[in-house]
């Protein structure tokens, strides 16, 4: 099993939302009760054209994890989506059918 943290933003200066930490606690608390590993998913908004900021939701989501105290190597990182059908997408070609993982267990808002 699997936790999926859906990112909710990042502005240009690498800022997730209040709300994301909300849902990154509730990850940890998962974490803990269950001994899942915590995938965090999004790269940016697409509505970001030419100017990008200089983290991804994923990384940033990460980094308040491993901060928490979640041991990296329970940790998983899709950084290409940048929407919720992106997050699905990602997170299933690129970690689900690879980690031949069957439950999830999605997080957002």
């Amino acid at each position: 099993m699997i936790v999926i943290v859906l990112g909710g933003g990042i502005d240009l200066d690498g800022n997730i939302p209040s709300y994301v930490y909300t849902r990154l606690n509730k990850a940890i608390e998962l974490h803990k009760k269950l001994n899942c590993k915590i995938l965090t998913s999004g790269e940016y908004s697409f509505l970001y054209d030419k100017v990008k900021p200089p983290f991804t939701e994923a990384f940033k989501m990460q980094k308040y994890l491993l901060e928490k105290g979640v041991a990296a190597d329970r940790i998983l990182r899709e950084e290409l989506s940048k929407d919720t059908v992106g997050n699905a997408y990602y997170c299933k070609k690129y970690v689900f059918i690879p980690q031949k993982e069957k439950e999830a267990i999605i997080i957002t808002s």
